[in-house]
């Protein structure tokens, strides 16, 4: 067991306390959407805009829930640290992505919800879906996002660790995929460490003219006090103009968006 490892297992927290049954019940008086509609052809119109009134999600769970994903984030945080300054870390992620737990909203508390939605013409349904599961690391990819360790294809229950390049300071987001090919469904929710407690979902549906609707449905809170405050001085040292950094949330909006392009660009055409 290599030195990070080491730390970063003796870190890592074990399953939070989380109710599965109201991450499945979101009412309507409960969600704060914003919209974000795009209109696919070869070329994506980047273009979107968010109306949120709860825009700045907060961090939950109690006080000592949230000081063991600070522990987690601190610690995959270190391993992002490792990558950016060339060491092999791939193996040492593998095995971590073992002992870490999902982190599902709490429902029951502050949540933000976003809602995506993007047609994209040309392409079916079918092939949008096969698209997403078989290719993460073009999908991924093109949203400025690394998957450790690399995968060749999304499988029910796969779990990587998420990194984007040039961010300050350097962040590891380990997250659990699982796939409902009947529905054409594909869920991610956190483990563990991650900055986010969080889930989202991408659903592939035909409309009438055959073309296919790709949306995705994003209900997250900040995990801890750490990604509270952490989230906070990046927001502020981003408006100051410091290169490489950028507000999290904000950040995340335009991983989407860049996601959502990737599928009208590169899925096959019908």
């Amino acid at each position: 067991m290599s030195r990070i490892e080491s730390n970063v297992a003796s870190q890592i927290p074990e399953q939070l306390e989380s109710s599965q049954s109201s991450q499945q019940s979101q009412s309507a008086s409960q969600k704060q959407n914003a919209v974000c509609s795009f209109e696919s052809q070869r070329s994506f119109d980047t273009g979107y805009s968010i109306d949120n009134s709860n825009a700045k999600p907060t961090a939950q769970g109690s006080a000592l829930e949230q000081m063991k994903q600070a522990a987690g984030l601190t610690a995959w945080t270190q391993v992002a640290g490792e990558k950016a300054l060339g060491v092999p870390i791939d193996g040492v992620v593998a095995r971590l992505l073992t002992e870490v737990k999902p982190t599902p909203p709490d429902n029951s508390k502050p949540t933000e919800y976003v809602n995506y939605a993007s047609t994209i013409k040309g392409v079916s349904a079918k092939d949008a879906f096969e698209y997403f599961k078989n290719h993460p690391t073009e999908w991924f990819g093109a949203a400025g996002i690394t998957l450790h360790p690399p995968v060749k294809e999304l499988k029910d229950g796969a779990r990587v660790g998420l990194t984007e390049p040039g961010i300050t300071p350097p962040v590891m987001a380990p997250i659990e995929v699982h796939i409902d090919e009947a529905s054409r469904t594909v869920s991610i929710t956190t483990l563990d460490g991650h900055p986010l407690r969080g889930v989202n979902q991408f659903s592939f549906e035909e409309n009438a003219t055959g073309d296919c609707e790709m949306r995705q449905s994003s209900a997250f809170q900040l995990s801890s006090f750490a990604s509270e405050q952490g989230s906070a001085a990046m927001s502020k040292l981003a408006k100051a103009g410091m290169p490489g950094v950028q507000d999290a949330i904000e950040r995340q909006h335009q991983i989407w968006e860049r996601a959502h392009a990737n599928v009208a660009d590169q899925a096959p055409r019908k």
